[in-house]
């Protein structure tokens, strides 16, 4: 097995060197995860000493994020971005339809930081009905039928379908009209 070498300049150190690419199996802590295992790639000096990368020092904090969401079911920042840009919205129109800060939305898409459950649900209802409308405006679609795009149960996951069809019996609210 090949050992991927470098040169860097290291600012602390003040020279230019030889580094070796080092992979290190770790638990990492995101959020109220603590026993995250996650692969870092260092770069380790003549002395023995494990730097992180130079050109990217994000690399395994990002690494962190994307597992952290992975462990939680959150969408990872690519998704985010792409469903934006299908969706034809700026991130300042995106973060003014969700309510979502443009400037927190731009930070998640570029996965400088994680996105709470809440705008996660907002992110992932989003998806759901732009993918089951082809649209996220409120205005009806023409090709659903009125009774599809009305009703509520299309939005919901599988687990919120479940409590309202449990429950629902208990307020029976008679004819609504």
């Amino acid at each position: 097995m090949t050992v991927e070498k470098r040169e860097f300049y290291n600012p602390e150190k003040e020279l230019t060197e030889i580094y070796e690419k080092e992979t290190v199996i770790e638990l990492a802590k995101v959020k109220n995860i603590d026993n995250l295992i996650v692969i870092h790639y260092y770069w380790k000096d003549s002395d023995g000493e494990l730097w992180n990368n130079f050109d990217d020092p994000m690399e395994n904090v990002r690494s962190d994020f994307n597992t952290y969401r992975n462990r939680v079911g959150f969408m990872q920042p690519w998704e985010l971005k792409e469903l934006r840009e299908n969706i034809k919205m700026t991130v300042r129109e995106f973060g003014d339809w969700t309510g979502i800060g443009y400037g927190n939305i731009s930070k998640i898409e570029n996965n400088q930081r994680v996105q709470t459950k809440y705008q996660d649900r907002i992110f992932k209802l989003t998806k759901e009905k732009f993918n089951y409308t082809g649209c996220i405006s409120d205005e009806p679609n023409k090709e659903l039928e009125s009774e599809d795009f009305f009703n509520p149960n299309l939005f919901l996951t599988d687990e919120e379908n479940h409590y309202v069809s449990t429950y629902s019996y208990k307020y029976d609210l008679g004819d609504a009209s």
